[in-house]
């Protein structure tokens, strides 16, 4: 019988004999597939967590309400800028119970300005044929630059409040983007702010790099594999020597002191047998 540690196994005798096996555990390509497998997850989480993915590619508003869809072909009657050119063009709708809520954006060429933005906001008074209400031209950051834009709202004492709007401008190096926001949905007209807030999330939408968490990461991951290594290489050390304690069985004792006992009684009747018997009367 084999115990695998000596102090637990009850030694019967001290002619126990014991025996020292070298054990080592296998680290041949299996250990290294896993450390493989452990870098490339590794590197996965690094990637995953040190980047930035846009919910939506290219010149888009990032942040869309629930139950608007792209129409790319839905236009406005009177955009903000209807003299210039447009390089680009997207639009989304939302049809809720009726109420129609629309997002328009149109990418001018040339970098546009305030003054360019308030000589709009004029045209567009001018243009009105209801008693809109216009508010201040307002500076705004969207996609880190400096934006700028107005709201609008048509309210009648005889039917309410009846759409609100907000039109905002993003200028970049070449191109300047044109956002404009319009809802008679009483949702919107509740909260007029909401408006304001899907403009703002407007942004060029592509995969950015953080760097800097990217090599905190990076060497946190180092550290912590480094110590899952040494921790192994620990138990590897603890595994490499492992003794091994032999004895006799029970039934082979047994044995082996009946041998004895019949060698024993023959050995006496054997002695008696080989005495010489003496003569009567020596």
């Amino acid at each position: 019988m084999y115990h695998e540690n000596a102090a637990e196994a009850e030694l019967p005798n001290p002619t126990t004999e014991e025996v020292t096996v070298i054990v080592t555990p296998p680290r041949g390509k299996n250990r290294l597939s896993t450390r493989r497998v452990r870098w490339a997850l590794a590197t996965l989480l690094i990637v995953l967590a040190g980047c930035e993915i846009p919910n939506f590619e290219g010149p888009q508003i990032q942040n869309i309400s629930e139950g608007f869809r792209k129409q790319p072909d839905s236009y406005l009657q009177r955009r903000m800028f209807p003299d210039l050119e447009i390089l680009h063009h997207d639009s989304w709708v939302s049809m809720a119970f009726g109420h129609v809520s629309r997002i328009v954006i149109n990418g001018h060429p040339g970098v546009l300005t305030r003054a360019d933005v308030a000589s709009a906001q004029n045209a567009a008074r001018a243009a009105a044929t209801e008693p809109v209400t216009f508010g201040e031209v307002i500076q705004y950051t969207i996609d880190e630059r400096p934006a700028w834009g107005w709201s609008e709202r048509l309210e009648t004492p005889e039917v309410g409040l009846q759409w609100i709007a907000f039109h905002v401008v993003v200028p970049y190096d070449t191109i300047t983007y044109a956002i404009e926001l319009n809802s008679d949905n009483p949702y919107f007209k509740s909260v007029p702010d909401t408006l304001v807030t899907i403009a703002r999330s407007f942004a060029i939408g592509e995969m950015t790099w953080n760097i800097p968490l990217l090599v905190f990461l990076g060497l946190c991951v180092v550290f912590l594999i480094d110590f899952l290594r040494k921790r192994a290489d620990r138990r590897q050390q603890r595994l490499q020597s492992i003794r091994l304690v032999e004895f006799k069985k029970e039934d082979d004792e047994e044995d082996d002191e009946e041998d004895d006992g019949e060698d024993d009684e023959e050995n006496d009747e054997g002695g008696e047998s080989d005495t010489p018997e003496e003569p009567p009367g020596s």
